[in-house]
């Protein structure tokens, strides 16, 4: 595979996404909850317990913050092994 500038750019933006998406989500679910049981917590709380959890060197915040991204990744695989079966299969 050659180094392509578009699809470096391309990888980079499914990136970001992915890892917008990841601080994005415990929002969604602070409202959520909020609306469910009617008790709103602060979303800076939640997102200032983030930050400490990832300055004191917690991996498994680390961890939780690039799923969405392995997730996609993985995901991108299976595709791909399915086109190249399908097309070495003719």
């Amino acid at each position: 595979m050659k180094f392509n500038k578009k699809r470096f750019a391309k990888e980079w933006l499914i990136f970001i996404g992915a890892i917008v998406f990841s601080f994005l989500l415990p929002l969604f679910v602070v409202i959520v909850i909020g609306v469910i049981k009617w008790k709103f917590l602060p979303f800076w709380e939640l997102y200032g317990i983030i930050f400490k959890a990832i300055s004191d060197g917690d991996y498994t915040v680390y961890i939780a913050i690039l799923l969405p991204y392995i997730i996609i990744q993985f995901i991108r695989s299976i595709i791909w092994s399915v086109k190249v079966i399908k097309f070495y299969s003719r």
